[in-house]
């Protein structure tokens, strides 16, 4: 199974424990959230510029504490946060279908 911009497991529930955190409801049932694809170009302890096609936004890391990043990593961002770490081949197969999408509605 692919994780084009789809990401389950793990980081979702710590996920949904934050929406809980804050007085919000996580989703009944199974989670699922679209994700982007980034390449980290700097990390400062929990904070990280990531970029994809051309833009960089700044993307907590925080929830990926637990692992090893390193500057050009790809990761899964959602709402500004990294969510899951993806392989460079991942992320590009995310970004061809995301292509693929924007084109068929063009």
């Amino acid at each position: 199974m692919y994780n084009i911009g789809l990401a389950y497991g793990r980081a979702n529930v710590r996920g949904a424990q934050w929406h809980q955190s804050v007085g919000r409801t996580a989703c009944e049932g199974p989670v699922m959230c679209l994700a982007i694809p980034m390449q980290i170009k700097k990390i400062d302890r929990f904070l990280a510029v990531c970029e994809a096609k051309g833009i960089e936004r700044e993307v907590s890391v925080f929830m990926l504490q637990d692992e090893t990043l390193a500057v050009g990593d790809y990761v899964l961002v959602h709402v500004g946060y990294a969510i899951q770490t993806v392989s460079p081949q991942e992320a590009r197969s995310a970004w061809e279908v995301y292509d693929q999408m924007l084109a068929a509605n063009a």
